[in-house]
């Protein structure tokens, strides 16, 4: 969805009134880019340990899966700062780019209508969302267990991190 409007920029030129450049987009859908490819890959970490549990009955890889991407799921919270100035910025864009609203309209189209609004939005959901699947491994796991630690720790960075959300 993003890379056309990308190369609709790169095309666009710059001497035509009301055209756009990626310096004017990459602050718009920059953040969301960095999310997505990470969001998929723990997605897959976490189907790949569904798996694994059916096989061996553990849920190690869904710990190590959350372990190793607790760092950049502080993106998430830069990303959320950020949120009203896109907003702002894409609706200023949208008014003063025609090339923009043409180019932003054939992608929304061939993405299936997708509801440009929702999609940068949808980071503020997944924090919660990773904070209640936590909590859930948390419950399997008793107090003494060598894992029970790196959840907990993980558990509570998202905590603060949902908390700060709700703001």
């Amino acid at each position: 969805f993003i890379e056309p409007l990308g190369l609709n920029a790169a095309k666009s030129n710059r001497f035509i009134q009301r055209a756009y450049t990626k310096d004017d987009i990459n602050p718009i859908f920059g953040g969301i880019q960095q999310l997505i490819p990470r969001h998929e890959k723990l997605l897959r970490d976490l189907e790949q340990s569904v798996l694994d549990r059916k096989q061996n009955g553990v849920m190690e890889n869904a710990i190590a899966a959350f372990a190793q991407n607790c760092r950049w799921l502080r993106l998430h919270m830069d990303y959320l700062r950020q949120y009203p100035q896109m907003l702002f910025d894409l609706v200023q864009l949208q008014k003063r780019s025609t090339v923009f609203r043409r180019a932003l309209k054939a992608c929304t189209a061939s993405a299936g209508f997708i509801n440009i609004r929702a999609l940068l939005a949808a980071p503020k959901g997944r924090v919660h969302q990773y904070h209640g699947f936590i909590l859930q491994l948390l419950d399997l796991y008793q107090p003494e267990d060598p894992d029970y630690m790196t959840i907990k720790l993980c558990a509570d960075e998202l905590e603060r991190m949902n908390k700060e959300c709700s703001l």
